[in-house]
């Protein structure tokens, strides 16, 4: 019966989640301009549970983005990546994390920190971009003759 109920808020969000475009990221951040439908999302992604702030926070990230966008993005839009830190989907994620039983005493700090870990680790994951192809040390095995 859970199911079911899922995939009506999810088009009701009109939203395709977890993004796996910088293009959808794009989209989703001119959706959320609407005050509603920010609320809408955040109403939907409070529900993702959590043992405790740091375990809530992953799943909410791992809930909106692909480790493949996320691996695009860092917190602050150093280098060749965009920031997070000012987007409205990082404004909805924290809304929804102070709604949960075990983030309501959560400060933007903390969930920053938890953030910040999982956009850097995102390019290592299964889907990330393969970064961690390049700091696989080359190994040789010795056949004897």
């Amino acid at each position: 019966m859970q199911g079911p109920v899922c995939e009506e808020e999810f088009e009701a969000l009109d939203i395709d989640l977890p993004l796996r475009t910088m293009e959808q990221l794009d989209e989703t951040e001119r959706h959320l301009e609407d005050a509603g439908a920010q609320k809408k999302m955040v109403s939907h992604l409070s529900r993702m549970g959590g043992a405790t702030v740091d375990d809530a926070v992953r799943r909410l990230m791992q809930a909106v983005l692909s480790f493949g966008v996320g691996s695009k993005l860092n917190w602050v839009g150093r280098g060749q990546k965009r920031g997070f830190r000012n987007t409205r989907l990082q404004g909805v994620l924290f809304r929804a994390l102070k709604r949960t039983p075990v983030g309501k005493e959560a400060t933007h700090h903390q969930f920053a920190d938890v953030v910040k870990k999982w956009l850097r680790f995102a390019p290592f994951r299964q889907g990330g971009s393969g970064r961690r192809q390049h700091y696989k040390p080359s190994v040789e095995f010795m056949c004897p003759q």
